[in-house]
């Protein structure tokens, strides 16, 4: 027997038709009977639920926190408060910032601090006149290190060298590096040669 061949679509079409009768019927089973939807199913339900309730209460509780941080952007003003004394007490300005009141003992502490600070910046500009040249130090090379101790007066050179190498040499160039980049006369001066071996 003939049968003419239908295209592909009509017959997709008629097979989603007869599926989707199919899911319905099961549905319909499954929402007649309440001991059809497994225990599962259930807690899930109410889980969500509860995550759906937890979130809605900790945004309010954010939203309310955030506002109560956030200072209003019109402050108002009342002008009886400005001739009175405020509530927090007389160190309270009219702007409305309070004036920091400190104790006997910081402020003694305060005094001192600047008075150290005042000494040694005195200190600085002293050895800034009596030792210009003090900022072109120290020398670093690979095989020396030298600096000026200003409490002691003396060039300290730490020198690394190999067996082979001459120190006297090496000493007499740390002078005359000294004397080009410095324009000091180490004659004036001692040294302290701290000679390691590499």
């Amino acid at each position: 027997m003939y049968r003419p061949i239908r295209p592909v679509h009509q017959e997709l079409r008629a097979l989603a038709a007869i599926s989707n009768r199919e899911a319905i019927k099961n549905m319909t089973n499954d929402v007649q009977t309440d001991s059809n939807i497994p225990t599962l199913n259930r807690l899930q339900f109410f889980r969500n639920k509860k995550l759906l309730i937890g979130t809605g209460a900790f945004l309010i509780i954010f939203v309310f926190t955030i506002s109560l941080l956030l200072p209003s952007s019109n402050p108002k003003q009342d002008n009886s408060s400005q001739n009175s004394e405020s509530f927090f007490g007389p160190n309270q300005n009219s702007g409305g910032s309070v004036e920091p009141t400190n104790s006997p003992g910081l402020n003694k502490a305060i005094d001192e601090a600047e008075k150290t600070a005042d000494e040694y910046g005195k200190s600085q500009e002293e050895v800034g006149y009596d030792y210009p040249w003090l900022r072109k130090l120290p020398l670093v090379n690979e095989k020396f290190y030298v600096y000026y101790d200003v409490e002691q007066r003396i060039f300290i050179a730490d020198l690394f060298l190999d067996p082979t190498d001459n120190a006297e040499q090496v000493k007499s160039d740390i002078q005359k590096q000294i004397l080009d980049i410095t324009k000091v006369p180490t004659e004036n001066f001692q040294f302290q040669w701290n000679i390691k071996q590499k």
